[in-house]
């Protein structure tokens, strides 16, 4: 994966994401974050924990998903899950168990 990813995050059409707000409401608590979308503190450290790591060579997991043309990034210990796009977008950063990332072997083509 060559892509850099630098913290610009999806429009609402791409990938059935919806824009940044709306993931950081959804997800944000799951990261200790308070999820309010004006909480721009939290919300910039949403996008840059997706960042790190999307961006990340050592300790993650790499797939391609078949499905949506999208690179998810995955670390087990901390059941952190990203995903990006070819333009260099972050989609989202959501938590996944390592169940649910074993059951898409079909789907989700692991890079490394």
């Amino acid at each position: 994966m060559n892509k850099v990813y630098t913290g610009s995050w999806s429009p609402e059409i791409y990938y059935k994401a919806i824009n940044l707000d709306k993931h950081f409401a959804k997800h944000g608590d799951d990261f200790g974050l308070s999820g309010d979308p004006t909480d721009l503190v939290g919300k910039q450290q949403y996008v840059d924990m997706a960042v790190e790591l999307i961006n990340r060579e050592s300790g993650v997991e790499k797939y391609s998903d078949t499905l949506h043309s999208t690179i998810e990034v995955y670390e087990r210990s901390t059941e952190k899950h990203v995903v990006g796009n070819a333009d260099g977008q972050i989609a989202t950063l959501f938590k996944r168990s390592s169940t649910e990332i074993d059951a898409n072997q079909e789907r989700s083509i692991r890079l490394i």
